[in-house]
């Protein structure tokens, strides 16, 4: 897979800025949620029991928040999208950056710039399942389901989020420029 530096440069700050934005109206939907309820999507997400989920939901219906909450899972999804594909460029640029030319450096680096569309995957499975927590109750074996999802949702993005401080670091050291 080769992408010429300036069109990488470019889908990487349009799809990081763009997920910048998001996250941050994620973030101030979800603090106005865990300061209504005393619950945010993080404790969802950390909860490993029926009884966990089923107390979280019933703050936020308690609170009149679970609509919003419902809203924030749906735009959650536009997140995805742009975590996903900013983090993928961030580790195409780390390949570009470090191996330059062909050869197992490369390939390994290539397959690892995917892991956080896995990771993205990962997280609309997360969120169908927390949805279906949400508006119809949980069960044992799907709490259990969402949080090992959660779990490996986290993973993958990791590596991206690492591959991504390294494609930064190319990109402020002079290593991914131009050929």
């Amino acid at each position: 897979m080769t992408i010429d530096i300036t069109t990488l440069r470019r889908r990487w700050g349009w799809t990081t800025l763009l997920a910048l934005i998001v996250m941050g109206a994620l973030w101030a939907l979800d603090t106005h949620i865990k300061a209504a309820s005393g619950y945010g999507v993080m404790d969802l997400e950390a909860a490993t029991t029926a009884a966990g989920v089923n107390t979280i939901t019933a703050a936020w219906t308690a609170a009149s928040v679970a609509p919003r909450m419902g809203f924030l899972l749906g735009l959650d999804y536009l997140y995805m999208a742009s975590y996903g594909l900013a983090l993928f460029y961030g580790g195409l640029a780390a390949r570009d950056a470090f191996a330059k030319t062909p050869g197992r450096a490369r390939q390994v680096l290539t397959v690892l710039a995917f892991a956080p569309l896995v990771g993205a995957a990962f997280d609309v499975v997360e969120n169908a399942f927390e949805a279906k927590m949400l508006f119809a109750g949980a069960t044992p074996q799907l709490a259990c389901l969402a949080h090992v999802t959660t779990v490996t949702k986290f993973a993958f993005i990791a590596v991206g989020l690492v591959l991504s401080l390294a494609g930064l670091a190319g990109l402020f050291t002079g290593r991914l420029k131009r050929a």
